[in-house]
């Protein structure tokens, strides 16, 4: 009995302890299979959703064109792929869902029950926990029921960019099967011990040979289903590598070692060698030089701070073609969560380079173009206040380009207070009526000085309301400047005809007077009372004429030639034209040096820079009465002489105007010889007499200085270089003697007067005289007997056919008849277009008897043969 429950006590404690170690056995390999099933779909998870998530950047920036977005471009990369993956193990598989609305859509088909359009499970739904825990952003494992409702060992993995979830899972029936099998087997085989484990106790040994026979069988299943993952892993690897050449642009990988671990076809296809070629070797071994330094070192910046890290390089390409490309890195991590290698992708953007360079250049014209023009570029955003100007805006503004622009009503500050309304409502009805609007304003900018400007704009609308007005400021100073030039040259052009006009009638009314006189001198006694009545007359009548000379001066009918001039002469002038307009409770008062030397000058420009700076005198005078004082005289300036500076050492003219107004506070004097400044009231002065006089006396080389005070009056000194002295033989008095003739003339004169004291002169110097006083019966009469007269004497403006009109008539019946044409003023003819006409000499109005008596005799004795 002892020995039979010894012998059954031994065969428990046998039992149990094989029981025990079977158990404890299976139980350890059941886990451990566990672990390796859910490292492999952890990392089966992971990788996938990298990959995804990769491929979904990619085409969310290079495949925006493909036809149902680029979203669409990644799923069908992936469905491709998934169609030619065979998943693992009989049950394993991995899953991409979406959510929406809190239900899961499944996108890709399922192996189960034929599932090629899987149903949609919500999110607090007892089924697809892995799913519902990888949409919900959580990566890990998980041991839970899937969508079947079968419980699984599951990765579950978010792939955060696509919004999206990646499950890789087996089911855990396929997991235990083989350690429920041993299990039940070992059962069976304990039972079977103590059952007839004392019949079989010798052959002990036989159960245990088949326990170990059957963990054998379950080892070799264990082994089997290693091969099936790792035959799954080199499926998985597959995949990668068809989804990655799939993408279209240039992708590499390498290890933390440096070394390639390989590429895609893109990659092969635009450096022109194979993966094979790649894998195993460095970024030395494959680019030359300084390249591979900076490779490697932008891969060392990349593994110590992780991240993404983006940079451009020029690299060539199979074709030796220079191409610039931008490099994006990402390092990617082991199961471990370690760093174990860089992935890259390589973008070609040389045309985009070229295309942003090409708008650089036309932004660059454009603004070399604004600037050449003064012309920039505004904007403002009704909507957010905010105003945006161009460089060119900045410049004109004065304003640096890096200060925000004033908003829309700040910037009304730089516009004059008149301009500032016209601007304000142009503005509104531009906003409130949609109307572009164009003005020529006048402005100050940031440093206080007056410019003009011309603002357009225009609305921009949005739904009928006006959201932003943009358009060009352009400064137009200088446009204006020469408008007002113009309109100064077209008022003196009128002054100009005017003065012509008034020379004429002046001179044909002068004309009769003068030679009146003369001729009664000639017939009086002289001494007699009558005698000095009748020289009176004809003085008076001279100094009218030369008054007309001074008034065609003034109007600048003479041509602008530099020749010597003696200022003390113009100046005499100019206070003889002044004094007679100027009234004469203002005193003026002269101080002229006689002997002062000549100048190179245009004597027209001097007179009228000495006119423009006696009428700025007279208005400062003009309300309280004063003096005026113009002197002249001859300084030397010397080197040491630091204040003249400006026009050096040598001998000048200085010629002084000044008076005893109220003079100018300092901040005035320096603006006065700008063009269009102005302190006269309206209608006194347009702004440009100053600033004309200066530009004329720094034309000739001089200078011109301002000196006032308030309540000390003002003074101008102008600075003109002195000619070195010459001998300058003074004009002889005209000889009394009168040459005579007895020669045929005909003479022509549309006032009768004239004709009657023409003729007397001419017949008292011995000539015979046929008068007309019409020009057409002066032309029938020489076309009845061309060779009846010897010279022709005839006036320029008459009606019916000019004095000009009237020689080319004559000269066409007769070219060596010789003319004479008298005129008070013409602008017609000139000398050189007289004699292209074979006009022979001028007679200007009002003529004196001993200018016509050696006028004509010249003429005559010209127009002799030989």
């Amino acid at each position: 009995m002892k020995d039979q429950n010894r012998f059954l006590i031994l065969v428990l404690i046998m039992a149990s302890v094989c029981l025990l170690a079977t158990g404890v056995s299976i139980w350890i390999l059941y886990h451990t299979s566990i672990e390796v099933e859910r490292n492999r779909l952890v990392e089966t998870a992971q990788s996938q959703a990298r990959l995804i998530e990769a491929v979904g950047r990619f085409d969310a920036q290079y495949s925006r064109n493909y036809p149902k977005g680029s979203l669409e471009a990644t799923l069908s990369q992936i469905r491709d792929a998934h169609g030619s993956y065979k998943g693992f193990g009989e049950t394993g598989e991995f899953t991409l869902a979406r959510k929406q609305d809190g239900v899961i859509h499944f996108l890709l088909s399922h192996r189960h029950f034929d599932m090629t359009n899987p149903k949609p499970v919500s999110m607090k739904s007892e089924l697809a926990v892995p799913m519902q825990l990888a949409l919900s952003g959580k990566s890990g494992s998980v041991i839970a029921r899937d969508y079947r409702g079968e419980t699984v060992l599951a990765a579950h993995e978010p792939v955060s960019f696509l919004n999206m979830g990646i499950v890789a899972k087996i089911d855990m029936a396929e997991i235990r099967a083989p350690y429920i099998r041993a299990m039940a087997i070992i059962l069976g085989a304990m039972l079977g011990l103590v059952v007839v484990g004392a019949a079989f106790f010798r052959k002990i040994s036989y159960p245990i040979a088949r326990r170990l026979e059957e963990q054998n069988k379950s080892l070799n299943r264990e082994i089997g289903e290693r091969i099936s993952t790792e035959e799954a892993l080199r499926a998985n690897e597959a995949f990668l590598k068809t989804l990655l050449d799939a993408i279209p642009a240039p992708i590499f990988y390498k290890g933390r070692d440096g070394l390639y671990l390989g590429c895609n076809r893109s990659l092969e296809q635009f450096f022109g060698f194979s993966r094979d070629y790649v894998v195993g070797k460095s970024v030395h071994e494959i680019f030359p030089g300084d390249s591979a330094e900076t490779y490697e070192a932008k891969d060392v910046e990349l593994f110590e701070s992780g991240g993404v890290q983006q940079y451009q390089q020029q690299l060539k390409n199979a074709r030796g073609e220079l191409r610039d490309v931008s490099i994006h890195k990402a390092a990617f991590l082991d199961k471990q969560g370690y760093m174990a290698g860089v992935i890259g992708v390589l973008n070609d953007i040389t045309e985009l380079k070229q295309a942003q360079e090409a708008i650089k250049n036309r932004e660059q014209l454009l603004n070399e173009m604004g600037s050449i023009a003064k012309i920039g570029g505004w904007e403002h955003d009704l909507t957010t206040g905010k105003a945006t100007w161009t460089k060119e805006v900045h410049k004109i503004i004065e304003l640096d380009e890096k200060q925000t622009p004033p908003g829309p009503d700040e910037h009304l500050e730089y516009y004059l207070p008149g301009d500032r309304e016209k601007l304000e409502k142009a503005y509104n009805e531009a906003i409130e009526n949609g109307l572009p609007f164009d003005l020529e304003l006048q402005c100050v900018n940031a440093s206080g000085k007056r410019f003009w400007a011309r603002a357009m704009g225009r609305p921009v609308l949005r739904d009928g309301k006006c959201v932003k007005l943009k358009g060009t400021f352009q400064d137009i100073s200088e446009r204006k400047m020469v408008e007002e030039r113009l309109r100064q040259a077209q008022k003196m052009e009128s002054i100009g005809h005017l003065a012509g006009g008034i020379a004429h009638d002046f001179n044909n009314l002068l004309f009769p007077i003068v030679g009146m006189a003369e001729i009664l001198m000639e017939d009086l006694p002289e001494g007699s009372p009558e005698f000095e009545n009748a020289q009176v007359i004809f003085e008076s009548g001279k100094r009218g004429g030369e008054l007309v000379k001074q008034i065609l001066a003034f109007s600048r009918q003479t041509e602008h030639k530099m020749s010597p001039v003696r200022i003390q002469q113009v100046l005499k002038e100019v206070l003889k034209l002044t004094r007679a307009t100027i009234p004469t409770f203002i005193e003026m008062e002269e101080h002229i040096q006689a002997d002062c030397g000549m100048i190179l000058a245009d004597p027209t420009q001097i007179h009228q820079v000495a006119m423009n700076i006696v009428t700025n005198a007279f208005h400062a005078v003009e309300q309280t009465g004063g003096k005026i004082i113009v002197r002249l005289k001859e300084i030397l300036i010397d080197e040491e002489d630091v204040e003249y500076t400006a026009i050096g050492p040598g001998r000048y003219a200085l010629m002084s105007i000044s008076d005893n107004g109220p003079g100018m506070p300092s901040d005035l004097i320096n603006r006065i010889f700008e063009p269009y400044f102005t302190t006269k009231e309206q209608g006194k002065g347009t702004g440009l007499g100053l600033a004309v006089a200066y530009g004329l006396i720094k034309a000739h080389k001089g200078d011109i200085r301002v000196y006032s005070e308030s309540g000390q009056g003002t003074a101008f000194n102008v600075y003109l270089p002195l000619m070195e002295k010459m001998e300058i033989t003074e004009p002889q008095a005209p000889n009394e003697v009168h040459p005579t003739g007895n020669e045929r003339i005909l003479l022509i004169d549309d006032e009768a007067p004239i004709v009657n004291l023409e003729t007397q002169m001419l017949q008292r110097l011995g000539y015979q005289v046929t008068a007309r006083t019409s020009s057409l019966e002066a032309l029938e009469a020489f076309q009845t007997m061309p060779y009846g007269f010897d010279l022709i004497i005839s006036d320029m403006t008459m009606p019916n056919m000019t004095g000009d009109q009237l020689a080319e008539e004559v000269i066409a019946v007769r070219p060596d008849i010789p003319i004479i044409i008298s005129t008070g003023f013409s602008e017609r003819l000139n000398e050189a277009a007289a004699g292209a006409k074979g006009i022979k000499a001028f007679l200007m109005k009002p003529v004196v008897r001993s200018e016509l008596a050696q006028i004509v005799r010249r003429v005559l004795d010209a127009a002799k043969p030989g």
